[in-house]
């Protein structure tokens, strides 16, 4: 059991759930309690999600919230904050089907019902009555050749089970294009389809039960064609997996909103970021900066206990990126967690002047698994690093060799930090507690609400 008197920090979406702020304001005054306020950096609005699971925008400098459902129960009962990179929607009028949206055997009621948001902007695409074609809404757009691109939007089932995902060359019978089929009834992703040198990279599916209905947010990772720089994002209706030329009836329609595309280089392995809204030009998020003042000026032993939903796939990206640090920078005195580039695992390091590491390397995390994390630093300056994924038995890797101890004092605790070459980790932090020692996983575990 972790006391009072042992306990030095105490933020993330947990504090924000049980104190009403990110960091506990509860740490006495010898501790330094009177300056652990936390700084929130980011330029512009950005989305978080309520209890409810309304999306719902957040101010600049404003630490985003939102609510998860750990558990599997359509409820959403954890809080959380997000932290995310920059990303831009290239999409135009993403939430309005009937402008900038080219239709194809459809017709677009707009504004039809409740959307996520809360508000009534959700759009009904109806199929018309032809025969053997597609229906489906497009949006052309420019890319760089050969870029992976992350197709997201919304549907709500109405009486058509299967839509589908497509990014194709433009044309309007593609010779390149690749497409995921999803069944919006049962909420399960179907099959992958291609032609010439469409591909698929990932592909998934999300359930959003809000004010007991049920929406579903798709998305797919697609490539078209190293050649092809004029593209086409598509939504369109099925009438069963994989047959999307079919008779429409008439009448049959699904609810849409929230289209977003996602640019994101060579990274093949990046997953959708927040809705980002879009009317008339495209709109970039910028990336989330969260700090609080370093708690410990003795410096060690310390123990650091971070809980987080994974928002990044396996293999990570073309860079580390940072779950936390402590320390100005890349190349100086440092005691961090990160992700390391190409792996599927974690690393704790402590570099005072060289580094020492100790490395989870088997917990194989997916995208969208809840992590905790328990970081150890001793007075002998050795680092020891225990993970667990999903609530499951947590694996410990090796001590590492013993450096100087350093005192971090009046050094600045970074949340998802990017420096220099690093990344932003980017994640739904659940919390982040500092204490000292010795206490285990459990113990961490019995703090949150």
């Amino acid at each position: 059991m972790i006391q009072d008197r042992d306990l030095l920090l105490y933020a993330g979406g947990a504090a924000f759930q049980k104190y009403g702020t990110f960091t506990r304001r509860v740490t006495t005054i010898d501790r330094l309690g009177e300056d652990l306020v936390e700084t929130c950096t980011r330029a512009g609005v950005a989305t978080g999600v309520s209890r409810a699971g309304y999306v719902h925008s957040v101010a600049a400098n404003t630490p985003r919230v939102v609510w998860l459902d750990l558990d599997g129960d359509g409820v959403r009962e954890t809080c959380s904050v997000l932290v995310e990179d920059a990303r831009t929607n290239t999409i135009l009028q993403s939430e309005d089907a009937s402008t900038t949206w080219t239709t194809t055997n459809v017709t677009v009621n707009t504004n039809a019902v409740k959307a996520p948001s809360g508000a009534t902007t959700a759009d009904q695409i109806v199929e018309d009555a032809s025969a053997s074609v597609r229906h489906r809404i497009r949006q052309a757009l420019t890319i760089t050749g050969g870029e992976t691109c992350l197709a997201v939007c919304w549907f709500r089932y109405v009486d058509r089970p299967w839509v589908y995902l497509e990014l194709n060359d433009g044309a309007g019978s593609p010779v390149d294009a690749a497409r995921v089929f999803f069944n919006v009834q049962t909420g399960v992703v179907g099959s992958t389809d291609f032609e010439g040198a469409g591909s698929v990279n990932a592909q998934g599916i999300e359930e959003w039960v809000i004010d007991g209905v049920t929406w579903y947010r798709v998305w797919a990772s697609m490539i078209v064609n190293p050649a092809d720089t004029s593209v086409a994002m598509c939504c369109g209706l099925a009438d069963a997996d994989l047959s999307w030329e079919y008779a429409g009836d008439g009448a049959s329609s699904v609810y849409w909103w929230g289209a977003q595309l996602e640019r994101v280089g060579s990274d093949t392995a990046a997953r959708p970021s927040s809705y980002i809204p879009t009317t008339t030009s495209t709109v970039t998020r910028s990336v989330d900066q969260l700090s609080v003042p370093w708690p410990w000026s003795a410096g060690t032993p310390v123990q650091v206990y971070a809980k987080f939903r994974e928002l990044q796939a396996p293999n990570w990206d073309t860079t580390y990126s940072r779950i936390w640090q402590v320390g100005g920078g890349e190349n100086v005195s440092n005691f961090s967690l990160y992700r390391r580039v190409g792996q599927d695992d974690y690393q704790a390091r402590h570099k005072p002047t060289t580094a020492v590491f100790s490395t989870v390397s088997t917990l194989a995390p997916s995208y969208a698994d809840t992590i905790e994390t328990l970081t150890r630093l001793t007075a002998a300056g050795t680092v020891t690093l225990e993970a667990a994924k999903n609530d499951g038995a947590s694996i410990v890797g090796a001590t590492s060799a013993a450096l100087d101890a350093v005192a971090y004092a009046n050094q600045t605790l970074a949340i998802g930090a990017a420096y220099g070459t690093n990344s932003v980790g980017m994640m739904a932090l659940v919390a982040l507690i500092v204490a000292r020692p010795s206490h285990t996983l459990a113990d961490f575990r019995a703090l949150l609400p």
